[in-house]
C-alpha cells in the first residue's frame, strides 16, 4: 500500500514548512502563513497577463518570503 504524497505548493517550498528542528510552534505558525500568502499573491499572478503586475507579485512574493525568514531568525535568536 503507498501513500500518497502531497506535492508542496510554491509558498511551502520557499518557506520550507516542513523544516523547524526545534519544533517551535511561532515558528510553525510565521512560515505557513508566509506560505499561504505567498501561494495567494501568486494565484493573482497567475491570472493576468499584464507584465507590469506580473513583476508587482513576483516582488510582493520574494518580500514575504524575506520577511518569513527575518521573523523566524528573530524567534530562533530567543530559543
Amino acid at each position: 500500500m503507498s501513500e500518497k504524497v502531497k506535492e508542496k505548493t510554491l509558498g511551502e517550498q520557499r518557506c520550507h514548512v516542513d523544516f523547524n528542528p526545534n519544533g517551535n510552534t511561532d515558528i510553525n505558525q510565521i512560515k505557513r502563513q508566509c506560505a499561504d500568502l505567498i501561494d495567494l499573491i501568486n494565484g493573482y499572478m497567475a491570472k493576468t497577463e499584464e507584465g507590469e503586475a506580473k513583476r508587482c507579485f513576483a516582488k510582493a512574493m520574494t518580500d514575504v518570503e524575506t520577511a518569513q525568514m527575518y521573523a523566524v531568525k528573530g524567534i530562533a535568536k530567543e530559543l
